[in-house]
């Protein structure tokens, strides 16, 4: 900066000075205020064209003294900032023509350190109080040098803050410049108490309140209040009386600010009250809730993140709503879906699925209402291979049902074997249908086969079931319609009458579906010769027979029926007897294979 004598040289020059340059609304009027001072003046005027030269961004002697172009930064700057003015001024040297006072007091403005410094500089706590007090300290030193009437005093007043005694006086700089009492808080703490603590600011706001008696005040100024005195309880009040002017969506994200910021209690002691934060994210959900299906979704989202039991079953009543309105697409429900399994929610899955194989029934969609029953239990939560139901189970019967039934219990497997019963008494030529390979040349060994997997997954979900369902009606149906393909394709019985021998002696079949294969399917080619089955399997038939009629039905239907498969079964024995243990092309391998499902159960 110059001296006293440099600055005062220059003087007589310029008829303005600092409060002159703040009184100005634009930069041009600026410029324009040294234009006229420097017109008795050729050094200041040289350096005025230097100036306007470089901010127009122009090259030398394209413009005259004076002008300056309209897309030229200078006039951006903001003249109401009395320090981006002198920022501008000491950089074409204008500061130097400056009134000392004046000079002085941008010199100060110039080298302190702005808010943004220092936090980009990381200043600690520490080091900020400390420049404070460096800044307050020369601020006051200007200020006790500067006249009473000098109008740069303002200014320092607001760097220079003030003592405790001055503040109660309301002679502080924050009470003249402030025309309400949120200006009069905000500047108060801005100016005369920068360094106080988030503590501290309830202290402050009380003190606003006594010096503003006068004031009337609103219930949004009673919102403020309560949120800057942290008294929670009332602000959530006050928060909940004015939802015209408080939306839900600004009072659930404020509850969740405090919630984090330890404001808000997380839990009562009392099981039976739900947590504040809790109780406005179900109050909003409610709230979208209310608008289209598009809202639902984000209602999950505000569900979830609370905790309490009220929050968790009105997630699930969303949820199972959220789902249901998708029931009719199934590409929707397929996202439905994924969504339940990130919250948690894959029971509620299982249930939408089957709420949808039960639409597909009713429209006589049968492979549809099969695909979701089996998606439910076997793509939904990646239920443990079908193998588990028969993997220890391959001589014992008692075993094998024992296993089963506590794997049904487990995996659904229960449900899809019920609801193969009903779709086999409503329409067996359908149901067979809808399970038919495609491939007949498919191994018998192999349990599920890769197209079964791809044929009961839903085609909206993209990829093939990992697994089915442990149910021994789906094994059997499955295979029985395989069997009644290939019959239907003239195949020689030796190729698949045997393996459906075997699924009726393990008792996969209902007791009315065995009879019904007996009778139309495997009594029609026991008089063949060479017999399509071995001796055992004959007698595992004979078996059957004779316990899949109770006597009340031999009474009805008479025994004539009865008679004439067992006179069948004798002939095809006495002919397996004589022809000997050979299988003459029957399909099924005499090694079992361990690993898959249906080895264990063909071959026991």
């Amino acid at each position: 900066m110059n001296s006293d004598k440099t600055a005062g040289s220059h003087a007589p020059a310029f008829e303005f000075d600092l409060w002159t340059i703040k009184s100005l609304d634009s930069a041009p009027k600026v410029l324009e205020l040294l234009q006229r001072s420097a017109s008795k003046d050729q050094q200041a005027r040289q350096r005025l064209t230097t100036w306007t030269r470089h901010e127009a961004g122009t090259k030398p002697n394209t413009l005259k003294p004076g002008e300056t172009n309209a897309n030229s930064a200078i006039w951006k700057y903001p003249a109401c900032s009395v320090a981006a003015v002198s920022d501008t001024l000491e950089r074409t040297f204008a500061i130097q023509l400056l009134p000392t006072k004046v000079a002085r007091v941008c010199d100060f403005l110039l080298k302190i350190p702005s808010l943004q410094q220092m936090d980009q500089g990381l200043a600690s706590s520490v080091e900020f109080c400390h420049a404070v007090r460096e800044i307050q300290d020369a601020a006051q030193r200007l200020l006790r040098e500067a006249p009473a009437e000098h109008p740069t005093r303002q200014l320092l007043q607001v760097y220079a803050g003030c003592s405790q005694s001055t503040f109660e006086a309301n002679e502080d700089i924050a009470a003249q410049m402030s025309r309400t009492w949120v200006e009069d808080f905000i500047l108060s703490h801005a100016w005369v108490f920068p360094d106080l603590r988030r503590m501290e600011l309830g202290d402050l706001l009380r003190a606003i309140a006594r010096r503003r008696v006068s004031e009337t005040i609103d219930d949004v100024d009673r919102v403020l209040f309560a949120a800057l005195t942290v008294d929670v309880p009332e602000l959530l009040r006050l928060l909940a009386s004015m939802p015209d002017r408080f939306p839900g969506y600004l009072v659930v994200h404020l509850v969740d600010m405090m919630y984090f910021a330890g404001r808000v209690p997380t839990s009562f002691e009392t099981p039976q009250l739900i947590p504040p934060r809790d109780w406005h994210l179900i109050a909003y959900a409610q709230e979208l809730c209310r608008g289209p299906r598009q809202q639902w979704r984000y209602a999950l989202d505000y569900l979830r993140a609370a905790g309490s039991p009220a929050a968790a079953q009105y997630l699930a009543s969303v949820a199972d709503r959220y789902c249901t309105a998708a029931a009719d697409d199934d590409a929707e429900l397929v996202k439905a879906l994924e969504l339940l399994e990130e919250l948690g929610l894959r029971s509620l899955g299982v249930k939408q699925c089957w709420r949808r194989a039960q639409q597909l029934r009713a429209a006589g969609d049968i492979i549809g209402c099969l695909r979701w029953a089996c998606w439910a239990h076997a793509g939904l939560r990646g239920a443990e291979p079908a193998s588990s139901l028969w993997s220890s189970c391959r001589s014992n019967a008692m075993e094998l049902e024992e296993a089963k039934d506590a794997q049904l219990d487990i995996d659904g497997g229960g449900l899809i074997s019920e609801l193969l019963d009903t779709l086999a008494e409503e329409d067996m030529p359908g149901l067979l249908a809808a399970l038919a390979p495609a491939d007949l040349e498919e191994p018998w060994n192999v349990y599920p086969p890769v197209s079964l997997l791809a044929r009961l997954a839903p085609p909206a979900v993209g990829k093939p079931l990992s697994s089915l369902p442990a149910s021994g009606r789906l094994c059997f149906f499955s295979q029985f319609a395989r069997c009644r393909a290939l019959r239907q394709a003239s195949r020689p019985a030796s190729s698949w009458a045997p393996v459906l021998a075997r699924l009726l002696a393990q008792g996969l079949a209902a007791p009315s579906v065995a009879r019904l294969v007996l009778k139309d399917d495997l009594a029609p080619v026991l008089e063949e010769d060479p017999p399509p089955l071995e001796a055992n399997d004959v007698l595992l038939l004979m078996r059957l027979a004779q316990t899949s009629m109770d006597w009340q039905e031999i009474s009805q239907v008479g025994s004539k029926e009865l008679e004439d498969l067992n006179r069948l079964l004798g002939v095809c024995l006495s002919r397996a007897i004589l022809r000997g243990p050979g299988r003459f092309g029957a399909a099924v391998s005499a090694v079992p294979v361990s690993w898959h499902p249906a080895s264990a159960l063909l071959m026991a």
